[in-house]
């Protein structure tokens, strides 16, 4: 015996297609207490094989698209139908979640949903009054124009958790169950992941090859100029026998004093040299900043 739900549908000239099998790694009915949770449905056509597919507002106007909606809401009763037996069960509809596809200048998204609302109001009367909210998507799966989501209270019982694939398989609709492995890469593949923490040892490592580098630099430049200096008191020597000795001392005297300098000098930059000389205001010079 019919419900009287099913009477009205027949009364308003309505007849349920078939229940489209999800696309991808989902299941298109969930429960939980006293509600029930309706996966996102898509246009099929009359075949339901072939999706429609445009944009609303260029392939398709808004009367046209709140058609296609009206379909999608059939579509929803008939998933209710399917896991629930009784759309009697049904005591009201909760809320509404709509996508249009649709470029950014368009905005008579509520009016294209209008056609799923309708419906429902139709249909379940009192019982289908419901929230809702209508979005706008630059692009939607399979490039459908619109894709609608439903939540609804049921009255309290036991419904199989398993009927929608009771239902498939007496209509030959394959449903592979999904693998452990499909289920964790379904569940988690959308979350963040951090970074690995092998990162820091390289940036510490970065950061001791450049004090390394900086302080090579500084000895060779040190180098460098006892060379220089020891260089500049040979060719300061005195060829003649008489002097040349103390003028040699003198020379080396003046050298030792100009390496030490350098030295002093050389060691204290390296102290002073801040890890990014480019950063700080004054160039090899050590930048503080008050806390």
């Amino acid at each position: 015996m019919d419900s009287e739900t099913d009477v009205r549908i027949a009364e308003l000239g309505y007849e349920l297609p078939a229940v489209s099998a999800p696309l991808a790694s989902y299941t298109s009915f969930v429960r939980t207490g006293n509600l029930v949770f309706l996966s996102g449905h898509i246009p099929f056509k009359e075949d339901m094989t072939t999706l429609h597919a445009g944009k609303v507002g260029v392939d398709y106007t808004t009367a046209q698209a709140a058609a296609v909606a009206e379909s999608i809401g059939l579509g929803l009763i008939s998933t209710l139908k399917a896991n629930l037996k009784d759309l009697d069960r049904v005591v009201r509809i909760v809320k509404l979640v709509g996508f249009v596809n649709s470029p950014h200048w368009y905005t008579e998204h509520p009016e294209v949903l209008n056609g799923c609302s309708d419906l429902l109001h139709s249909v379940f009367e009192e019982r289908g009054v419901h929230a809702r909210s209508a979005v706008g998507a630059s692009s939607l799966p399979r490039d459908v124009p619109v894709e609608i989501e439903l939540i609804a209270e049921v009255e309290e019982g036991e419904y199989p958790i398993d009927a929608h694939r009771k239902y498939y398989e007496e209509r030959d609709v394959t449903m592979p169950p999904m693998t452990p492995q499909e289920v964790k890469k379904s569940r988690f593949s959308h979350m963040w992941r951090p970074p690995s923490l092998c990162v820091f040892p390289y940036v510490s490592g970065f950061i001791l090859f450049y004090r390394w580098r900086s302080s090579r630099v500084s000895r060779r430049r040190a180098v460098m100029d006892r060379e220089t200096a020891l260089n500049g008191s040979h060719s300061g020597v005195n060829d003649s026998k008489t002097g040349g000795c103390s003028h040699r001392c003198v020379s080396r005297s003046k050298s030792l004093s100009t390496i030490s300098k350098s030295l002093s000098t050389h060691s204290s930059h390296i102290c002073q040299t801040p890890l990014f000389p480019h950063m700080s205001e004054t160039p090899f010079l050590p930048t503080y900043h008050r806390m």
